[in-house]
């Protein structure tokens, strides 16, 4: 008599799972669709973008090389600015030691 309930017991947990399973697998049937779906209406913009993806990577490469030149300009600016105050800085304590 247990035994039989065991049993029935593990009957309803193996239904439920099937059900949850079964659930689980509509859902995923419903994504596929609706990505499906959206990739046909954006075909020919997923197509343009492909198709101009050479371009982009160039643009982008270009981008980056100026503002690598940009930043090397930059840096010898500082480099400069940094000398000259230097010299500045070494020529007026020459001059104060001049006058004492």
């Amino acid at each position: 008599m247990i035994w039989e309930v065991g049993i029935l017991l593990g009957g309803i947990g193996v239904l439920i799972l099937c059900i949850c399973a079964g659930m689980m697998l509509r859902d995923a049937g419903m994504t596929l669709k609706s990505i499906t779906r959206i990739s046909l209406e954006k075909k020919g913009e997923i197509e343009n973008i492909i198709d101009h993806s050479a371009a982009i990577t160039e643009n982008l490469d270009t981008i980056t090389n100026n503002a690598a030149k940009v930043t090397s300009v930059v840096s010898i600016a500082t480099e400069v600015v940094k000398a000259v105050r230097s010299k500045n800085t070494y020529k007026e304590e020459s001059e104060e030691g001049e006058k004492q």
